[in-house]
């Protein structure tokens, strides 16, 4: 039926023409072109026809549907739009491609008509460019819809850019065959508006006046193009046309017999301008007007037309005066010029803003342009620009927020208040707002955005600044590219890459970076001159800079540039002063003439204070503090003058001064805040220096809260922690200080203290060796790389440095005259001894020569020997164990840090006797083919043998082979090789791989003999590897290990485990002589088979199907003279599982032979088993530990451990004493 009722519709359509019989599906397709062609021709009736036919005939239809649901949502019958998208929805499966486009195609079309009310209401408000705009967002493509194309270029007609394109589409409008008044009238109206198609207009509007009556828009149309026709005599029936219509219009017959007067050389003229200004040609429009003024100087509309070039030349001034001329002369034409009048005012107002402005008069620029954002439409919007770029300026940046969202409110597209608002967001610090903005913007309205590319490459310069704040150089770099790659022009942007490519030493890089944001030839943007001066200025090559200066043109020289250039020409005099030596101070006073500004004083005053001549560079100043109007910046450079000469109490008293007064600019007020942190970094240092922490903090920690970038207040805070013993929080921000200032020795002396202290030698390493390159002859340098090089392990260059180190200071003592007089020539005595001797009180020699002691003990050979003891709770002769050990060993340096070490260790395992009960006696070996009654009772477990071991270690590299004790019942080759290093200072790898007994039982360490067959059974390996990792900020830590290992012994069946450990911890106190750790544990095995038991092919060893653990260890680790110790314990719970498993596992005969005794021992032995259950418990866990290390003499320590461990169902416990001995050198 379907086919049936298509087939007859589209005879119907198609009727007459030749076709072959279509198919249903061609038939819909053919509908549903229909409905295309006639929705692009903007007839919705015909394209719903077609739809509705489809749906008549298959109302499941989902194209149709779709393309329904969008036209009616395209005609603003959402309801309508939304029944149908239920439709599809029922039809559809749940997410359908086709439901889903649909839906987006409904919101898109509802969108557009949101767009056209909006683009609607800006027409009629006057704001044709805003209304334009919002038009062509709403057509989501090029093409202008055919419904929407009469408004739209009346719309666009009223810009002064778009009039032509406006003419031309109203020419095809109004040409078409089916065009109506509505189009023509429009079209004629149009060509009004300029003069050179005006004429044509008047004709059009005449000819539509012989088809019937015209609108009240028409004729007021007609008339206005006629009084503002530069009329000539040839327009005569132009007039009269309209006369003959409206007789009694006075101003229409003025103004034609004006036109059919002779006409004067000063109308040729006038006409001969207006026509130039038509088109655009300035110059000539501005010579023809003032020569029709020359001739008649009372010429009105001379006189306005003058105005308009001046207007259009931005000379706004001068334009208004003259527009407000012409319509005092000619008050019957001022209401033409008043829109030009009221454009001259408000421009005129904004330049005397702009200038305000760039003279630096924020306020009175402020006071100026906010009445001016009163005005409607683009005016508006570009006072409330205005507006926010002051208040930025002024340090406002809520107030420019509000003046750019205003903007924005109107014209959500606006490009200068996206770029402003984005600008803003990301100085204050909100990126993920910023990026927010840019990412709301559609990819349509991006493309016709020319700051978009700016945009986005400031959010991602502000990532790259995030990224250099936090330590992370080689991401900021790539972003930094990535930015410049995007806007290659921004000098801004160069300028920040560029500091943090001199941060990291690369000053040619940097350099040439910057190099590039000026041409090879030509005139430079002045942006770029100033960002290329400030990198100079911050590299303290003064002398680049006025070069840079002189180039930028004195009509774009701003107070800040001039400020720049004079302080330069100051600098680079200064710097040509201190070349002289003893003759600088001299100099240096030559040049107070010179010194004409605050700025320039301040320069010179602070240098006079540096040469000597503190009372000369005070005087220098103080007249600036004498004038009427003092400058803030006089007053902060006395401030600082005065702190610098230990005045501070007069220093504060300029400083209320300064906070009292509410005329500060953003710039004063910076600099306000400088002396600010100043005060508070000389009080906090005083305060430190006696101790008295808590005031030093309160004078520094409100400053660098607010500032937390400062130089100056980071360096006193790292001072501050470091005394107060807090070296990670002091290393901190040291870290960031060095990122900005590389060659600040000084700084990298402190931080390299700090990281010492703060356990992190490779940051420490890095810091002093770069400290070093600059600074090769410092001592205490010399002496801080020694440690860092024996925490590396590295003794033999760590002691070459002590010796560099010592001599150093050596030789700095004796220049000093630190050392007595002695005999000269004496050849018994050695000088380097002497001078040691003679300045015991010197702090850094006995720092060097302690720690060269300790360095050549570490490097010398070493003899020691240990005594341990373990215990192992369980069931006596199998899983009880006693372990006594006695260890000797030598350990010689090799080559560099490497040292190799041989022991060898007396061993005796004794696991007690099996008691007098039966049932254990059959659990081992082969014991249960014996009933009770035979139970033959085996031996005590005892064993003993010597072990021997040698191992090799290089800084975190350890290799070592041995072999279990010989003389057990079984030995066995051992040995493993592992390695730690630091990936990073705070990330370091831990790999290891081994062979190792398991030391569980005697059984699995020796190995036994089944006491009914004499076989020997146990003696098991693991063998295996681990990797994990540490992250350790000196502050917390966390760390992960994962082990495998394959268990194998003799006649005991084979073994897998696998086990995961995972934590972390946190120092709660942590100083040169003690640390207390807090952390948590969770430990997961898992062995393949449960082999714990002692019969025959059993091993021994704890080997659970499941093992969890959860524990919290604590630890304390501390020194007291010669003393130093550890402790440490830990608590938590546990949980493991096994499963039950045959008596004999690797002995299916042996096993089969058991189970065939069932029959006969099931009722006359109960002990008897097949094998041993499964069982699963939960509880508590703990750990008990200690250590100590006791210095006995030079190159001797007493050392020992203990330790107390509950896991799974056993308790072990150990404890070993050592003594150690350095022997020589």
């Amino acid at each position: 039926m379907k086919k049936l009722f298509v087939g007859l519709l589209l005879s119907l359509l198609l009727i007459g023409a030749p076709l072959p019989v279509l198919a249903a599906d061609d038939a819909i397709g053919l509908l549903l072109q229909k409905a295309e062609y006639w929705s692009r021709r903007d007839r919705p009736d015909l394209a719903r026809e077609a739809l509705n036919t489809i749906l008549t005939t298959d109302p499941g239809n989902a194209q149709a549907l779709a393309r329904l649901a969008e036209l009616e949502a395209d005609q603003g019958n959402r309801a309508r739009a939304d029944a149908l998208l239920g439709e599809l929805a029922r039809q559809q499966p749940v997410g359908g491609d086709t439901q889903r486009a649909a839906s987006q195609a409904v919101n898109l079309a509802t969108n557009r008509q949101s767009l056209l009310t909006e683009a609607r209401r800006l027409a009629r408000t006057g704001d044709a460019a805003g209304a334009v705009a919002k038009y062509k967002e709403s057509f989501g493509g090029p093409e202008v819809p055919a419904g929407l194309a009469l408004e739209y270029y009346q719309t666009l007609a009223g810009t002064p850019a778009g009039w032509d394109q406006a003419r031309d589409g109203l020419a095809r409008l109004a040409d078409a065959p089916k065009a109506g008044q509505a189009e023509k009238l429009a079209y004629a109206k149009v060509l009004t508006y300029r003069e050179a198609s005006r004429r044509d207009g008047i004709a059009r509007l005449a000819a539509l006046a012989q088809n019937g009556p015209l609108s009240p828009d028409a004729k007021g149309a007609w008339r206005e193009a006629l009084i503002w026709l530069e009329a000539q005599e040839r327009d005569r029936p132009l007039y009269d046309a309209y006369l003959a219509m409206v007789p009694g219009d006075k101003p229409v017959a003025d103004r034609l017999a004006q036109a059919t007067r002779p006409v004067s050389v000063a109308g040729r003229s006038r006409a001969a301008g207006y026509a130039a200004l038509e088109k655009g040609d300035l110059a000539t429009a501005d010579r023809q007007f003032n020569a029709a003024l020359s001739e008649d100087a009372k010429d009105a509309e001379a006189r306005a037309g003058l105005g308009l070039v001046r207007l259009r030349q931005e000379r706004f001034a001068e334009a208004r005066d003259l527009l407000e001329a012409a319509a005092k002369a000619e008050p019957t034409a001022a209401a033409k010029w008043r829109a030009a009048l009221d454009s001259a005012g408000f421009w005129q107002a904004m330049a005397q803003a702009r200038s305000q402005r760039d003279a630096g008069r924020l306020d009175e620029a402020a006071a100026k342009v906010r009445p001016l954002t009163a005005k409607g439409g683009a005016d508006g919007r570009a006072a409330w620009l205005l507006l926010a770029d002051i208040e930025e300026r002024r340090g406002d940046g809520s107030a420019a927020e509000r003046a750019w969202r205003t903007v924005l409110a109107a014209d959500p597209n606006n490009a200068d208040a996206l770029n402003g608002l984005s600008g803003s967001l990301l100085r204050q610090g909100r990126d993920g707002e910023a990026r927010d903005l840019l990412a709301s913007l559609s990819p349509a309205v991006a493309a016709r955005l020319p700051s978009y590319p700016r945009m986005r490459a400031g959010i991602i310069r502000a990532d790259a600044m995030a990224k250099a704040a936090a330590g992370d150089a080689a991401g900021a770099r790539s972003l930094y590219a990535e930015a410049l790659a995007i806007t290659p022009g921004d000098a801004w942007l160069r300028l920040d890459y560029a500091r943090l490519l001199l941060r990291q030493n690369e000053a040619a890089m940097a350099e040439n970076l910057m190099a590039l944001a000026l041409p090879e030839s030509g005139p430079a943007d002045a942006a770029a001159l100033h960002a290329v001066a400030l990198f100079e200025s911050e590299r303290r090559n003064w002398a680049a800079v006025g070069p840079l200066l002189d180039r930028i043109p004195a009509r774009e020289m701003t107070p800040e540039l001039r400020d720049l250039r004079q302080r330069s020409q100051m600098e680079a005099a200064i710097a040509e002063a201190k070349r002289f030596g003893p003759m600088t101070r001299d100099r240096l006073l030559a040049l107070r003439a010179q010194a004409t500004g605050p700025e320039t004083r301040g320069a010179l005053a602070a240098a006079l204070a540096d040469a000597g001549a503190m009372p000369e560079g005070l005087a220098l100043l103080r007249p600036e503090l004498l004038r009427p109007q003092v400058s803030p910046a006089a007053q902060v450079q006395y401030a600082l003058l005065l702190l610098k000469a230990k005045q501070r109490p007069d220093a504060a008293a300029i400083l209320r001064q300064l906070d009292a007064r509410a005329d500060l600019s953003a710039t004063e007020r910076e600099a306000v805040d400088a002396l600010r942190t100043a005060m508070a970094v000389d009080s906090a240092d005083e305060a430190r220096q006696q101790r008295n922490y808590a005031d030093a903090f309160d004078a520094l920690a409100p400053l660098f809260r607010d500032r937390p970038g400062d130089p100056v207040l980071t360096q006193a805070l790292a001072r501050l922690y470091q005394s107060a013993d807090r070296p990670g929080d002091a290393l901190a921000l040291y870290e960031g200080l060095l990122r900005r200032e590389p060659d600040n020795v000084d700084a990298a002396q402190a931080a390299a203290d700090a990281a010492l202290a703060a356990g992190k030698p490779a940051r420490a390493q890095a810091i002093v060796t770069a400290a070093l390159r600059r600074a090769p002859d410092d001592a205490a340098l010399m002496l801080r790389q020694a440690q860092l090089l024996r925490a590396d392990g590295n003794d033999r260059a760590a002691l070459a440095s002590l010796n560099r180190a010592r001599n150093e200071r050596l030789a700095t003592l004796t220049d000093t005259g630190a050392t007595p007089q002695s005999a000269p020539n004496n050849p018994f005595r050695n000088k380097a001894e002497s001078v040691a001797a003679a300045v015991p009180e010197d702090g850094l020699l006995v720092a060097i020569e302690t720690e060269r002691e300790a360095t050549r003990s570490a490097l010398a050979p070493q003899l020691f020997a240990e005594g341990g003891l373990r215990t192992r709770s369980g069931s006596g002769g199998s899983s009880r164990l006693m372990e006594m050990t006695a260890t000797a060993g030598a350990s010689l340096p090799l080559f560099g840090g490497d040292r190799l070490t041989a022991k060898a260790t007396a061993v005796r395992l004794d696991a007690g006797g099996f008691g007098n009960g039966a049932e254990a006696w059959r659990l081992f070996g082969s014991g249960m083919f014996r009933d009770v009654d035979n139970a033959l009772k085996p031996a005590d477990q005892q064993d003993q043998g010597v072990a021997f071991n040698l191992a090799y270690q290089r800084g975190s590299f350890q290799l070592d082979v041995g072999s279990t004790p010989l003389g057990l019942e079984k030995t066995r080759l051992e040995g493993g090789i592992s390695w730690q290093p630091h990936l990073t200072d705070a990330l370091q790898l831990r790999l290891k791989a081994e062979r190792r007994p398991v030391t569980d039982s005697l059984l699995s360490y020796g190995g036994a003999r089944d006491p009914l067959t004499g076989e020997r059974w146990g003696a098991i390996d693991s063998t295996g590897g681990s990797i994990g990792a540490v992250y350790d900020t000196g502050l917390i830590g966390f760390y992960a290990d994962i082990n495998y290992a394959s268990l194998k012994g003799i006649n005991v069946a084979n073994n897998d485990k696998l086990e995961a450990s995972l934590g972390g911890f946190l120092r709660l106190l942590r100083t040169p002589t003690s640390e207390l750790t807090l952390g948590a544990n969770l430990t997961s095995m898992a062995y393949d088979r449960n082999l714990r038991h002692f019969s025959f092919g059993h091993g021994g060893y704890f080997s659970p199907q499941e093992f969890y653990a959860v524990t919290f260890p604590v630890e304390y680790r501390g020194q007291e003279g010669d003393l130093k110790y550890r402790l440490g314990a830990g608590i938590g719970m546990r949980y493991f599982r096994e499963d039950g498993v045959e008596l004999f596992p690797t002995d299916s005969n042996r096993q089969k032979a058991l189970l065939a005794l069932v029959p006969d021992r099931v009722t006359t032995d109960p002990a008897f088993a097949t094998g041993y259950a499964g069982q699963s418990s939960t509880g508590i866990g703990y750990n008990l530990e200690g250590s100590l290390e006791y210095r006995l003499a030079t190159g001797i320590a007493l050392t020992g451990t203990v330790k107390l461990r509950r896991a799974a169902d056993w308790t072990e416990g150990a404890g070993l004493v050592g003594l150690r001995a350095s022997i020589g050198d």
